[in-house]
């Protein structure tokens, strides 16, 4: 299923793929499925929505929205026990081709 929306308005909505592969049943749109795993897919929408509302870069640090994350903790493994240390390496910035700017 593909739909896409907007500024509230629904500008695309297909059936794509198969309902049934091995019987070869097209995709309707008004098929009923079960959805998995589905946390990743919403919440990059919902952060791409962000970026485009200008609330959000994607050069932004993570705890500067997420407050929890600025007191962050591991694990790391000395002697054969777990000691548990402060997160203190700074995350890699992408650099060349993989740099991101988002032009508004």
């Amino acid at each position: 299923m593909l739909l896409v929306a907007r500024d509230g308005r629904i500008v695309m909505n297909k059936a794509l793929g198969m309902q049934d592969a091995e019987k070869r049943v097209p995709m309707q749109r008004d098929s009923i499925f079960r959805i998995y795993s589905m946390t990743k897919p919403i919440v990059t929408v919902a952060a791409m929505i962000l970026v485009e509302e200008g609330k959000l870069q994607l050069s932004d640090p993570a705890a500067q929205h997420i407050p929890d994350l600025k007191a962050l903790s591991v694990g790391v493994e000395k002697g054969g026990a777990l000691e548990i240390v402060a997160a203190n390496r700074q995350p890699k910035r992408p650099e060349g081709r993989f740099a991101f700017q988002y032009a508004t």
